[in-house]
């Protein structure tokens, strides 16, 4: 009895990793710029694998029979590693993208983090009642 019910919800976390190591991965395949490719696979891994991590827990202190503290290292260390590492990315794509405009001689505009510029404002129209005559 006691293996339903550590069973069903180590399965469930192994199901929710599942879709969202997937998700993350179908984000990475979408996406159409670096910045925006980076993003998913880092939420969703993370999430997929802290996942996995509780249902390792879960079933191997089940088994044991004494709380496994082994996983929870592995998790943090993934907590503080991935997010860092992405940051670390983009600061150096972000870079090698000003380099190369200054490289070419043209003027470097915070655009954010899309490849298309802004559209310049449309020019404002006044009513032709308000013009002086």
């Amino acid at each position: 009895m006691m293996d339903y019910l550590v069973g069903i919800p180590v399965a469930l976390l192994l199901v929710a990793a599942g879709v969202l190591t997937l998700t993350g991965s179908l984000g990475l395949l979408r996406m159409s710029t670096f910045f925006k490719r980076i993003h998913a696979p880092t939420l969703g891994n993370t999430l997929g694998v802290f996942c996995v991590l509780l249902a390792t827990i879960l079933l191997a202190s089940t088994q044991e029979r004494h709380l496994v503290v082994h996983p929870i290292l592995i998790t943090i260390f993934l907590f503080i590693t991935s997010p860092v590492t992405a940051m670390l990315l983009m600061r150096a794509a972000i870079r090698r993208k000003a380099e190369e405009l200054q490289e070419n001689d043209e003027v470097v505009i915070a655009q954010g983090p899309s490849d298309t510029p802004h559209a310049e404002p449309a020019p404002v129209k006044t009513p032709a009642s308000n013009q002086p005559s």
